[in-house]
């Protein structure tokens, strides 16, 4: 779990996010990347996205600490893992008429 917690928690300060946001954007970085995770983070924070957790990131978060982002943030992932797992699957079987 440390381990965890080193690479994917203290990059974007996951201990100062209230506990909502803190668990989606920490299964974001399990599953993007750290960088990858902050890109979506910075997006409905409102700050420039550049995939770096910066003073503009950290002062963001400050401002939208709170479940809203944690519910965008959450819908961003899945709308993204959604659209993966789109580009797999085989068309012919959806598109068939007759």
């Amino acid at each position: 779990m440390e381990i965890y917690s080193e690479m994917y928690g203290k990059p974007f300060q996951a201990d100062s996010m209230i506990l909502p946001l803190s668990i989606v954007h920490f299964d974001t970085a399990v599953l993007f990347g750290v960088t990858g995770a902050i890109l979506f983070l910075q997006e409905p924070l409102g700050v420039g996205v550049d995939g770096i957790f910066g003073p503009q990131t950290e002062s963001g978060l400050r401002a939208n600490n709170n479940k809203e982002t944690a519910l965008i943030l959450s819908m961003e992932e899945l709308l993204t893992i959604a659209g993966e797992l789109w580009k797999t699957l085989p068309r012919k079987s959806f598109w068939r008429v007759g």
